[in-house]
């Protein structure tokens, strides 16, 4: 019985790092090409927040996935030298976790982003301009003004 975990950990387990670490790798991508999008979008504002938190939850939930191997990794450690190294990358993944968490409630809060559901969507301000371009067009936004005056 302990050769068959013994089997199973030694088979299974490099595979299922692999697969997680792979998650991670195309959450990456995937991240940085939709935030590459909408910073193209957005007419290369370098001061739109949802660039930037955009490609931060995408490499939050990486790096999610990325621990989750690291965690099963503990599993195959052989010795002290090995299992000091792996401490110090969970470590470290936890921390810029933790940190990337903390920018994006503080863009929630500072008014920066908002919510609605679980979509990003831009803030729109007093003088109708839009912070961040993610889900409205300029047209949109030229409506949108256009109806307010109309309003008044």
């Amino acid at each position: 019985m302990l050769e068959l975990l013994r089997f199973i950990e030694e088979s299974f387990s490099p595979i299922v790092v692999h697969a997680l670490e792979l998650i991670g790798i195309f959450m990456i991508i995937f991240g940085s090409v939709k935030a590459l999008m909408i910073f193209f979008k957005s007419g290369m504002d370098l001061n739109n927040s949802l660039v930037k938190i955009t490609l931060g939850e995408a490499l939050a939930l990486s790096l999610e996935f990325k621990l989750g191997a690291e965690i099963i990794k503990t599993v195959i450690v052989r010795d002290l030298n090995e299992l000091i190294i792996l401490a110090f990358v969970v470590v470290l993944r936890i921390v810029l976790t933790l940190l990337i968490h903390w920018e994006v409630k503080q863009a929630i809060i500072t008014g920066d982003i908002q919510r609605s559901g679980q979509a990003i969507q831009p803030v729109f301000y007093r003088n109708n301009e839009v912070k961040s371009t993610d889900s409205v067009s300029n047209a949109e936004v030229a409506m949108k003004s256009a109806d307010d005056l109309s309003k008044k």
